[in-house]
C-alpha cells in the first residue's frame, strides 16, 4: 500500500500584521519551522502564540522554547527521514496533539508576554542609562 500526503505552501507576500495573525489562526493547525542557522524566530513564536502545533528544529535557541513533546515537536535538521516521520506523526494523531497547541499557546502567555516583558526590557534599559540621560 502506498499513501500520499498532500501538503500546501501559502506565499502569501507582505501582509499587515493583523492579517498575518488571521492567517495563522484560520487556515494552519500546524507550522513545520526548519530554521538555518538555527534561530529562534519571531514567526515561531507567532505561531506557537495562536496555538499552532510547531515541529522546528531540535537546536539550542529552539529547545529554549519548545519543549519536545509537552508544547511542540523537534526534529534533527540533518534527518530528512526524521522529518518525514514527525511530519507523518502529527498528521496521523492529529488528535493527540491537542495538548500540545494548548500548551503552546500557553508557553507564550507565560513567558513571551508582551504586556510582561516590555515594562521589564524598559525598566532594564533605564537601569544602565546615565541618569542624565
Amino acid at each position: 500500500l502506498y499513501r500520499s500526503i498532500s501538503i500546501a505552501f501559502t506565499f502569501t507576500g507582505l501582509l499587515p500584521y493583523s492579517e498575518h495573525l488571521r492567517v495563522l489562526t484560520s487556515f494552519f493547525r500546524s507550522m513545520f519551522i526548519l530554521p538555518i542557522p538555527f534561530v529562534l524566530s519571531w514567526s515561531m513564536l507567532e505561531a506557537l502564540s495562536t496555538g499552532c502545533l510547531v515541529v522546528a528544529s531540535n537546536t539550542p535557541p529552539v529547545k529554549e522554547v519548545i519543549k519536545d513533546g509537552v508544547n511542540g515537536l523537534l526534529v534533527d535538521f540533518f534527518s530528512p527521514q526524521r522529518i518525514a516521520d514527525r511530519i507523518l506523526e502529527v498528521l496521523k494523531y492529529s488528535d493527540r496533539m491537542v495538548d500540545l497547541r494548548t500548551n503552546a499557546r500557553q508557553t507564550i502567555v507565560e513567558h513571551y508576554n508582551l504586556n510582561t516583558l516590555l515594562p521589564q526590557q524598559i525598566s532594564w534599559i533605564n537601569s544602565i542609562l546615565p541618569q542624565s540621560c
